[in-house]
């Protein structure tokens, strides 16, 4: 019985993982972050030492994988000596160190007879993530800090609970469908492959919810590469068809509940009824696609045996590529490319007035023409190795395209590409890419579970990467942990086929068969991440904590735990801000402009700074010198910072 439980432990452990990272808005604050860090480092450092991972000896894609994505956050971490803002170089190595962590993890963790557990547990991990954001629309006030809503004002409908950012909520969840299919097509169990079919039109909801073009995109692109690399790939079809049948009709229905989608601030009452009645629709919608899908197997072969593969020769193969072409074609002419085009251009964020389904529909860009031209501006102007990581926000502040403060480029790519040049960039599409070849190698001559498993990681990666390419799913840990750890599984030790995996031997032989070397240097690594991650956690916890005493007027212990934050980052700027501002109000505004100096010294682009610096030299009667700082301030940032779109 307890052999049993501990089979199921890598399932569990992953789904709590996935839910407790989302639940702690993503893993988005940096508190969230390096907690989360610290934990995963120690993990790597208790299994090596300890050895309680089923360790196998890594394989040479993941060590390839592993180095690519090692460079790239030491080439963030170097970026500190150039960078416009230390702090923020700083802060984006300790969130690759974070992936890393993940991504080392699952190399190490996960095996051959455990991989079906991890892939198991991801699903479970979004699904549930999935289902609880919808609980929040359909039963407002069940679920705990469930009825938040979005500080902006244009996005106050979208469901982006427990992340905080709608389009991060339904790529996450986008995710999930080709690990949700492999389930249905790999499983034993009826009640599993039935519950893994039947979730997906509210997972479908939770997505139409969000408002988010991208997620949608994001589904169509793993539910595509699932089922063009799964085999066997009738029955994997035959999933898709009758969880796409489901998921069509659950969205015709929540299409017509305009009060639930779009208004349901303005008349609760009705929201509240309508998410009650969508909420038994969905019911009987999941049930009825898990009898279908069921009932088409069992009337194939039995409850376990696959559908007939229907075999298609090479003339077959290029007719229907050819009609696909072709369709595509007339879709691109039917949708007005050129207008579309002008449309994406457009930074007006029309979009955002409209109602759910108009959004969906619309092809306004939403200012991301505008971001990513600004991130190539960027690479321009430092084309090698770039401004230095975490450093677009302060190029968009001086350079915006139009009069609205972002943080992100929303493109992971492009916003590498400006901040660490060509090199970063060939470090981050090597380590992911090099990853998806290794395991389109793994693929071939593969039939079968292994074969599925295989193809819905490989899904699963895909569609996070077609997340970031459009949006800032980066700076959202959760999201960007399972694809790192999708990452790690496709290249380690976890997916080689039954012969290549190592036989097991005696303890002795096993622990002889790892690399004592190694595993040396990567728990010296790890106390030296940890050791990176507690510096600024620490400091940001001592600088809320002077914040939290300034707002209660206890400015001397304000000013004790910004010296404390300073003492354990005295090289980044916030510390020194933070006592600025503690200084000025105890009235002492000879330390306090030291201090903002101290600042301005460590982050002379950020134009928040020259304000604060501009504030103190009013009060101190110093009117060019404060000037002068407005001056500054507003070349740094000549758009008004009134109106704030995403982070």
């Amino acid at each position: 019985m307890v052999e049993h439980s501990l089979k199921h432990a890598p399932t569990a452990v992953v789904a709590l993982a996935v839910v407790g990272v989302a639940l702690a808005y993503g893993g988005y604050e940096l508190t969230a972050r390096g907690v989360i860090a610290i934990a995963v480092w120690w993990a790597i450092i208790l299994g090596l030492g300890l050895a309680l991972l089923p360790l196998r000896r890594p394989t040479r894609e993941a060590y390839l994988s592993g180095c690519l994505f090692a460079g790239l956050a030491l080439l963030a971490l170097l970026s500190v000596l150039w960078s416009a803002s230390a702090e923020r170089s700083f802060i984006e190595f300790d969130r690759m160190a974070l992936y890393l962590g993940f991504f080392i993890l699952a190399v190490l963790a996960g095996t051959h007879e455990n991989l079906a557990r991890w892939a198991n547990g991801l699903a479970i991990g979004i699904a549930v993530v999935g289902l609880l954001a919808l609980t929040t629309r359909l039963f407002p006030g069940f679920v705990p800090g469930g009825d938040e809503v979005s500080t902006l004002r244009n996005a106050r409908s979208r469901l982006s609970f427990p992340l905080g950012y709608w389009n991060a909520l339904g790529i996450l969840v986008a995710i999930a469908f080709p690990l949700l299919l492999r389930s249905a097509t790999v499983s034993r169990s009826t009640l599993t492959l039935c519950l893994a079919v039947g979730v997906v039109p509210a997972l479908t909801a939770t997505i139409f919810l969000t408002g988010s073009r991208g997620a949608i995109g994001a589904a169509l692109v793993a539910v595509a590469a699932f089922v063009v690399l799964a085999r066997p790939r009738a029955k994997a079809v035959w999933a898709c068809l009758c969880a796409a049948a489901g998921a069509a009709l659950a969205v015709g229905v929540l299409s017509t509940l305009d009060v639930l989608v779009d208004r349901h601030l303005q008349e609760p009452a009705v929201a509240a009824a309508q998410g009650r009645g969508f909420a038994l629709a969905l019911v009987g919608i999941g049930v009825a696609v898990a009898l279908l899908y069921a009932g088409g197997l069992a009337g194939a072969r039995g409850r376990t045996a696959t559908l007939p593969a229907v075999r298609v020769g090479r003339r077959g193969r290029l007719a229907l590529g050819a009609l696909v072409a072709a369709a595509l074609v007339a879709l691109v002419v039917a949708s007005n490319p050129v207008q579309t085009v002008r449309g994406f251009q457009d930074a007006g964020f029309g979009q955002a007035r409209q109602g759910t389904s108009d959004r969906l529909l619309s092809a306004d860009g939403s200012g991301r023409y505008q971001f990513w031209g600004a991130a190539v501006d960027q690479f321009r102007a430092n084309p090698v190795i770039g401004d230095g990581a975490g450093a677009f926000e302060l190029w968009w502040a001086a350079n915006p395209r139009f009069p609205y403060f972002i943080a992100n480029a929303h493109s992971l790519w492009l916003e590498t590409l400006g901040e660490l040049g060509v090199a970063g960039l060939v470090l981050l599409v090597g380590a992911f890419g090099y990853g998806l070849v290794s395991a389109a190698r793994r693929l071939r001559g593969r039939q079968g579970p292994e074969r599925v498993t295989l193809a819905a990681l490989c899904a699963a990666l895909l569609a996070w990467a077609f997340g970031a390419t459009i949006d800032w799913v980066w700076e959202m840990p959760v999201v960007t942990i399972v694809a790192v750890i999708c990452l790690g599984l496709m290249t380690g030790p976890a997916t080689l086929s039954s012969g290549e995996v190592p036989q097991e031997g005696p303890r002795r032989a096993r622990r002889g068969s790892r690399s004592f070397g190694m595993g040396v240097a990567v728990i010296a690594a790890a106390w030296l991440v940890i050791c990176s991650q507690a510096s600024p956690l620490l400091s940001q916890m001592r600088i809320d904590d002077s914040r939290a005493a300034l707002a209660r007027g206890e400015n001397v212990a304000a000013l004790r735990a910004a010296t404390a934050a300073r003492t354990l980052q005295p090289w980044a700027a916030s510390p020194y801000r933070q006592l600025a501002v503690v200084e000025e109000q105890r009235g002492r505004l000879a330390p306090a402009r030291a201090y903002i100096g101290e600042a301005l010294d460590r982050e002379p682009g950020n134009f928040e700074l020259w304000e604060i610096a501009a504030r103190i030299e009013i009060d101190a009667g110093d009117f060019p010198a404060a000037g002068k700082s407005l001056e500054r301030s507003r070349r740094l940032n000549p758009a008004p910072t009134a109106a704030t779109v995403t982070p």
